[in-house]
């Protein structure tokens, strides 16, 4: 019997498809940028669809590169400017007026250069805002994401880093030339690092400046997302108008230190709670399900909840008050059932005894908790009895071998937490649909897959932990390799959930082979979609070596 010749085609096809999975990348190339690099990124100039590559220069200088359309990085030099400072300057790429422009913060104020295909950039900037002013030494250029459109009427504005604050510098609407009015003094503080770190997108490579997301929150439910400031003991809340600008002044001011349980501070003594809650605070959350953001404030062991309105939020007359019998040591909002109303949840943890702390130098120290939950009643009131309790013990080891060795410790707290893999989301093979790129926990490796579930979809994932330790688990003592066996689960259990039911399309090894360290990693899209593996050798510090890997 002769066999048709539909199934030998059908042979042939599955036979190419079983050697492209083993393939991988079709493509994989190498670039090297050499010359004193102080930081890169990945932008679209143009709005062609193809990604260009910015390099910083410690020198002061900037450099646009096409690495796709050349054979080295050196042969794809598109455009360069002089940004004027080797220090105190920080970059980012914001659309403005029609263009894609090179924004910089200067300790003259802010500048821009508009970039135009086929033209690069002006020979002079364009001053935007004098006293927009960066004046914090970062060790040369720097990219750092202070463009963003922070009250949502399609204008990006700047957030300005100060030495305690960040200015906010608004862009006016209607204007020919971009134009921005400085708005409010937001005290919240840009965090500097030192050091290498995977990033994806905007983090430089040496040092890394990150300018915290301001807190933008729909307060009153009309759809507008409002700027709420917390700084020492006030929090301020500024509501969006309808043609989209921000007060200067906040229509709501919040005083915390206006709520205080007048009960005696209890003493922090052996076979006591540790009291936590000597600071007040506010918890923001919907709590009945209508849309509209709602209040907890809590004080030693004292409750208030306030409800939010279409008016925006009231703190003279709370919707009700529960004060519990004991002092608390943490608080917190926490889906403890299955219902839309998020429920109290209430932590104590109890000061060792002298027995305990005297016998903990030779073996363990035994730290009781106690977990007591509290049920939401339609979202507009916490049950006044507990719905949830208990009492859980933590062994520690001995205060002795800690203190003979504490790095150990830590080391091992640290390599629990590196058990999260780092990933990426993109379309990398053009299909119109996202591929999972997983790396290992030591990023040694990385693994491509198809259907993955989103990571940024895990919603909830706080209250099922804490539900799963505190009440539905059958454990009530913990030790140190439980608790870091645990942490590791959390990472390779997210690993399991985003990967079930998906396809490995491959995995590739020996990313670190020759001496190197993986500072970046970026999908972009070049002359097709395109993975960028950023590395560093040690032996070469201002040398970065580019690798491009194709599907």
């Amino acid at each position: 019997m002769t066999a048709r010749p539909g199934i030998w085609v059908a042979v042939l096809l599955l036979g190419a498809s079983l050697a492209r999975g083993q393939e991988g990348f079709r493509s994989d190339k190498t670039v090297t940028l050499t010359g004193g690099i102080s930081a890169t990124a990945w932008r679209d100039l143009d709005g062609d669809g193809r990604s260009e590559l910015i390099v910083l220069k410690k020198n002061g200088a900037l450099e646009v590169r096409d690495v796709a359309a050349a054979g080295s990085a050196s042969q794809g030099l598109l455009a360069s400017l002089d940004l004027g400072h080797t220090d105190g300057v920080l970059v980012d790429v914001a659309p403005l007026a029609g263009l894609a422009w090179v924004v910089a913060l200067t300790p003259k104020g802010a500048f821009g250069w508009p970039w135009r295909k086929g033209e690069g950039f002006p020979a002079k900037p364009q001053r935007l805002a004098r006293r927009a002013r960066y004046a914090i030494r970062s060790g040369g250029p720097r990219f750092a994401h202070f463009s963003r459109d922070v009250n949502k009427d399609g204008l990006v504005d700047l957030l300005v880093p100060t030495a305690d604050a960040l200015q906010l510098w608004v862009q006016k609407a209607g204007k020919r030339r971009p134009a921005f009015k400085k708005t409010a003094r937001i005290a919240v503080a840009a965090e500097i690092t030192v050091g290498k770190g995977q990033r994806q997108g905007d983090d430089d490579l040496f040092q890394t400046i990150h300018i915290p997301d301001l807190q933008t929150r729909d307060i009153n439910g009309d759809g507008r997302p409002d700027l709420v400031i917390q700084h020492a003991d006030k929090v301020r809340f500024h509501m969006q108008r309808a043609e989209g600008s921000l007060p200067f002044q906040p229509d709501v001011v919040l005083d915390l230190s206006t709520f205080k349980d007048t009960t005696p501070k209890a003493p922090l003594r052996p076979g006591w709670t540790v009291p936590g809650t000597e600071t007040t605070r506010v918890m923001m959350r919907d709590l009945d399900a209508d849309g509209i953001l709602d209040y907890v404030i809590t004080h030693r062991r004292k409750v208030w909840v306030f409800h939010g309105t279409k008016a925006g939020p009231s703190f003279t007359h709370p919707t009700s008050i529960l004060k519990t019998a004991d002092e608390i040591t943490a608080v917190a909002l926490v889906a403890l059932d299955d219902d839309a109303y998020p429920d109290l949840f209430l932590l104590r943890v109890q000061v060792p005894s002298i027995a305990r702390l005297i016998t903990s130098f030779l073996g363990s120290l035994s730290v009781d908790i106690r977990a007591v939950g509290y049920r939401s009643l339609e979202g507009r009131r916490f049950d006044r009895k507990p719905g949830w309790r208990r009492s859980l013990e933590f062994k520690l080891p001995s205060l002795g071998k800690v203190i003979r060795d504490p790095e150990s410790l830590i080391a091992r707290i640290e390599g629990a937490g590196r058990s999260q893999r780092r990933h990426l989301r993109a379309d990398l093979d053009g299909d119109g649909k996202d591929e999972l790129v997983l790396f290992s926990e030591d990023m040694t490796s990385l693994e491509v897959w198809d259907g993955a579930k989103d990571p940024n979809h895990e919603d909830g994932q706080f209250d099922r932990i804490v539900r799963e330790i505190f009440f539905e688990r059958d454990e009530t003592t913990w030790d140190l390799d439980r608790l870091i066996g645990f942490i590791e689960g959390l990472g390779r259990g997210q690993a399991k959930r985003l990967t079930a039911g998906a396809h490995l399309r491959f995995r590739l090894d020996d990313l670190l082979a020759g001496d190197r360290e993986l500072v970046a990693f970026d999908a972009v899209s070049l002359d097709r979609p395109t993975l960028i593996l950023t590395f560093r050798r040690p032996s070469a510090p201002d040398t970065l070596l580019l690798r491009l890997l194709h599907l």
